[in-house]
């Protein structure tokens, strides 16, 4: 076994709760940062259309540099306890691979939801450490999906049981409000990161995956 649903969320729970108000601040930077650009045109009370369809391009950019940078945080913590706030814009080179990724990723899902469901469920539990490998290794996205792959290979119930129980974080956080959601989120992306790496790890040592990095 690689990793237990049990120990990523003990993991999770020992970050979260020991750094609290750092991911406090981190979620709020993720969320004020994201919004931005829509809030200055309100503020200016701008009807444009165009000026609108920048405005949330530039909020998804963003979104995705913060995303980035969040996977940062959580892979240090991960690993060495410790992270700081520069990893938001640090990595923000990684923009136009990540986006790649996440198209790919939101394609094969979308097309393996149209062919009744199930294949899309496997294909996301297949590819979900590709923007991990990304943001981590500097993959390409092909790269990166493949293996992502080769990494989840075989172990595709125990990543839907965590899923699954990450998924009941969330919405437990979600029913204890804005507090909650301050607190379940980080939880559930480190338990994630937390398995990823023990994948790392574990994966490394195997040829097929080593001779490729």
């Amino acid at each position: 076994m690689i990793f237990s649903i049990g120990e990523s969320l003990r993991i999770g729970w020992k970050i979260v709760t020991t750094h609290f108000w750092f991911f406090v601040g981190a979620m709020l930077i993720v969320v004020i940062g994201s919004s931005i650009p829509g809030a200055v045109l309100a503020l200016a009370r701008v009807e444009n259309e165009i000026a609108i369809i920048i405005a949330n391009i530039l909020s998804g950019v963003i979104g995705i540099i913060l995303e980035i940078g969040f996977l940062k945080l959580a892979l240090s913590f991960v690993r060495t306890g410790n992270a700081s706030y520069v990893d938001f814009y640090r990595y923000a080179k990684l923009f136009f691979k990540y986006l790649a990724v996440k198209i790919l990723l939101a394609l094969v899902v979308i097309a393996g939801l149209i062919l009744f469901i199930i294949p899309g469920i496997v294909w996301a539990l297949r590819f979900q450490f590709a923007t991990y490998l990304v943001v981590d290794r500097n993959m390409g996205p092909l790269q990166a999906m493949r293996q992502s792959s080769v990494m989840t290979a075989g172990y595709k119930w125990d990543l839907l049981g965590l899923h699954i129980v990450l998924g009941i974080v969330g919405l437990l956080g979600v029913l204890a409000l804005l507090v909650g959601i301050f607190i379940a989120a980080p939880i559930a992306l480190i338990a994630r990161t937390f398995v990823y790496d023990a994948f790392m790890r574990m994966r490394s040592k195997s040829s097929e995956f080593s001779s490729t990095l």
